[in-house]
């Protein structure tokens, strides 16, 4: 798994592990076989694609949707949470759109 530490100054995809303790200025999407540790910032939103993998316990700033992924929310997500298809878990302390789990 690699780790990013870094600022990305625009959009990113993941297509493999990694641990993110930076931030991404764009949107995040996580595609089939991608795996994220979110334990920091994504500025606007995050996607799931199918059989992509998330575990949230940093901020997204926009919305969630996943779109046959799986997804565990641990922190904080500031816009909507969008559940189309694959299986989404909101941890207690966890806060949706303002609203704390």
């Amino acid at each position: 798994m690699r780790t990013i530490t870094d600022t990305i100054g625009g959009d990113a995809t993941i297509r493999d592990a990694v641990t993110l303790q930076g931030m991404v200025v764009g949107d995040v999407v996580v595609v089939a076989g991608g795996y994220l540790d979110l334990y920091g910032t994504c500025c606007r939103n995050l996607k799931i694609e199918k059989d992509g993998v998330v575990n949230l316990y940093g901020t997204v700033s926009g919305d969630v949707t996943n779109d046959g992924g799986r997804l565990d929310v641990h922190g904080v997500i500031n816009g909507q949470l969008v559940e189309i298809a694959g299986h989404t878990r909101v941890q207690s302390g966890a806060s949706v759109a303002g609203v704390r789990r």
